[in-house]
């Protein structure tokens, strides 16, 4: 997508208060506040004010910057909200001090705007870097390749992920998770991951090779059947249902997309408003009707005690570390090691949140670790600010680098995981690094082997073509 340098200096919408005008009305109809709970309540109406602002800033339609935007709104300021004003925090409540909160928000505030500036900075020097590159185009013989393989490629990953998970595997996440839990975590990881990261590939793939009109619509329609059946959303975690299905509307390139500001109000509005309800999907059979006949129930579970969690995840670890000190990068050395088995590395670190949980001594374990805790739990507070600055280095140049050449859809691996990154960062964001690390990994390793795979099959042909 070009845009002119009239697009590019277009001011914020004014609109952009209506966010935080919202979230302050909000406050002051159903909380009531008392004392520090003043501050605490200002200044996550702070962290809604400038990250709306700053997200409706953004001119291209849409980027991994507007997703760092949009979870801060959700997870950092406006969920924590209400949870606070109901005094209850996700998974245990009562043990965060007030003090921690408002010391938190403080660091989210820092962070944030820390954030924009080494973005700013970052993308103003690759302004002059070139653009509008030309596609190159996709020969023939690789499609028809593609065409021949990938049906059957599909089946053999449905046929593998059936005969694990079961039938119902594929239409409930309880089903699939109870199933897949039979298995050690590295099979999980293996398995599932190969398995949905071909699926993943072989989707976008067909998209963007139809959108350059060698693809037929009835093959891409074919493969994108098979995967839609084999990734069932009611059988998927959120982000990887995310990841999926918003990775394939951005590269079909769809025109409610295209507008500037759409991405960001339908993510909004899918984070507060439907989310919620899809931890229906964690149970099938009798359990899930019970709880399709109160849905406001589940809604309030999932949004005060356990899926959004990422702020109260933030303020445990600014009270741990306070208390027992940060683990001078352990945490970071089991993430960056992900892949050594327990076996041969006993003493090898769990995800973050687990390992906090089990300091605390609060029983369940499983529960998320946001970015910023991560950095916190590692290093104190340089170890948030570090984090910050890198991821905001990585966004700024992989959101320039791919608007730069107009957002043009290309059968390129890097412009294709482009897709896969935009629904990953929330999972990364939300924590825990160790698993959002790993799985990240994952799906790159499988996207690189079958890219390389068909061009190397290609390559063969092109010589007895050309001798010829």
């Amino acid at each position: 997508m070009n845009l002119s340098a009239e697009e590019r200096n277009r001011s914020t919408p004014w609109w952009w208060t209506l966010i935080p005008a919202l979230h302050i009305l909000a406050i002051l109809v159903f909380a009531n506040p008392s004392g520090i709970e003043w501050g605490i309540f200002g200044t996550q109406a702070a962290i809604t004010a400038f990250s709306s602002w700053r997200l409706f800033a953004d001119q291209v339609p849409y980027s991994l910057n507007k997703v760092w935007w949009i979870f801060s709104i959700v997870f950092l300021s406006a969920v924590p909200s209400a949870q606070v004003a109901v005094h209850i925090t996700p998974w245990h409540s009562g043990d965060i001090l007030p003090a921690t909160m408002l010391r938190a928000n403080g660091l989210i505030l820092l962070c944030l705007a820390l954030f924009e500036i080494i973005r700013l900075g970052t993308a103003r020097k690759l302004v002059s870097a070139p653009h509008n590159l030309p596609c190159r185009p996709v020969p023939t013989i690789l499609v028809r390749q593609f065409s021949q393989l990938t049906p059957a490629i599909i089946l053999c990953c449905g046929v593998a992920l059936t005969a694990v998970v079961s039938p119902l595997g594929l239409i409930y996440r309880g089903h699939l998770e109870h199933e897949l839990w039979k298995h050690s975590t590295s099979f999980q990881l293996l398995f599932d991951k190969c398995l949905r990261g071909t699926m993943i590939w072989v989707c976008l793939a067909a998209i963007v090779l139809h959108r350059q009109h060698r693809l037929g619509k009835g093959n891409m329609w074919l493969l994108l059947a098979g995967v839609f059946v084999f990734n069932f959303p009611l059988a998927l975690p959120r982000y990887l249902t995310l990841t999926i299905y918003l990775g394939a509307a951005l590269a079909a390139g769809l025109s409610v997309f295209k507008k500037r500001h759409t991405f960001s109000l339908i993510l909004l509005s899918l984070l507060l408003f439907v989310a919620p309800f899809s931890s229906i999907t964690r149970y099938g059979g009798d359990d899930m009707g019970e709880r399709m006949k109160r849905p406001d129930i589940v809604f309030q579970k999932a949004v005060i005690l356990t899926d959004y969690d990422a702020w109260s995840s933030l303020c445990r670890v600014m009270q741990y570390t306070d208390r027992a000190g940060n683990t001078n990068g352990r945490q970071l050395m089991g993430v960056a090691l992900f892949f050594v088995p327990r076996s041969v590395w006993p003493d090898k670190p769990v995800g973050s949140g687990a390992f906090l949980f089990d300091a605390l001594h609060l029983g369940f374990n499983n529960v998320a670790c946001t970015f910023l805790a991560e950095g916190y739990i590692n290093f104190g507070i340089w170890g948030s600010l570090i984090f910050t600055v890198l991821l905001a280095l990585i966004i700024a140049r992989y959101d320039a680098w791919y608007w730069q050449q107009g957002g043009m859809t290309q059968f390129r691996l890097i412009r294709l995981f482009y897709y896969v990154a935009i629904g990953m960062l929330f999972y990364v964001l939300r924590g825990d690094l160790m698993s959002s690390f790993a799985y990240i990994t994952g799906f790159v390793v499988v996207l690189c082997f079958w890219q390389a795979l068909f061009f190397w099959r290609l390559r063969p042909h092109r010589n007895r073509h050309e001798k010829t």
